[in-house]
């Protein structure tokens, strides 16, 4: 049965010869059954309202058009914003797919200052691994200085020719280590309070590239440990009230703090 009958009738394209069938809602073709086919009908109508005899298009396969897959950055899976050194860039891919093209023939992949450059590191397959099903990964020696930001991209070759691609949204080198000062209550002299109760800590963290993620702090009876208050993550510059006690008139508390 003609297309047309099934999608609702037939629609008036004007005077075009060519013309642009949208709104439809069509199945895949099956590769086992070949199922469902789809069919294309044309009929003209003249002046008068006379109607032609309509033609049919051959059998129309419906396949799943080709996927351009997901690249991200950095060493794990999961994709990284910053990385801690520029002595090489990792991407990772997956999701790339051509059903109608019998699948993936190639891959390429390059890295840039902007998205989809290759002024870094022209498109080559130096240091690319192909896992299967779409998916695999990429590394290559760099020599990046801090506060290099670069962006890698996947071009994959359908056994068609056709290519696709997929650029990640950037990953920034960043090599210098977060600055911690306590504030002017807590500086580098011996400190004294006039009761054991609760012991308060403020400090300041900078880091200009990457920022600050995390503190983790901790209390101690001696420098870097943890006795009197196990480590704690926050994202606060001082210890809430409360928190930390002295052991005893007259026994010093240490407290250290990290950044990440």
């Amino acid at each position: 049965e003609p297309l047309f009958r099934s999608c609702g009738g037939w629609r008036d394209m004007g005077s075009h010869s060519s013309g642009l069938i949208d709104g439809l809602n069509l199945d895949l073709t099956d590769s086992q059954t070949g199922t469902p086919l789809y069919y294309l009908s044309v009929k003209a109508k003249n002046s008068a309202g006379l109607e032609s005899a309509p033609i049919t298009s051959k059998p129309i396969v419906i396949v799943k058009a080709d996927v351009a897959g997901i690249t991200t950055d950095g060493e794990a899976a999961t994709d990284a914003d910053y990385q801690r050194h520029g002595y090489h860039v990792t991407a990772h891919f997956s999701g790339y797919e051509s059903e109608r093209c019998g699948g993936i023939a190639s891959y390429t992949w390059a890295i840039g200052t902007s998205p989809s450059l290759a002024d870094v590191q022209p498109f080559t397959t130096e240091g690319l691994v192909v896992h299967g099903n779409g998916s695999g990964a990429a590394q290559i020696p760099m020599d990046l200085d801090s506060g290099a930001e670069v962006f890698c991209t996947i071009k994959a070759t359908t056994k068609c020719g056709n290519q696709l691609q997929s650029t990640s949204n950037g990953i920034t080198v960043d090599t210098l280590k977060p600055v911690l000062t306590m504030t002017s209550d807590n500086d580098s002299r011996r400190l004294y309070e006039r009761t054991a109760d609760s012991l308060l800590f403020r400090w300041l963290g900078n880091d200009s590239e990457s920022g600050i993620e995390e503190y983790t702090w901790y209390a101690g009876s001696y420098p870097l440990a943890a006795d009197i208050v196990n480590a704690t993550m926050t994202l606060e510059e001082s210890t809430p009230p409360g928190t930390i006690h002295s052991v005893r008139d007259g026994v010093p508390t240490f407290f250290s703090v990290l950044t990440s």
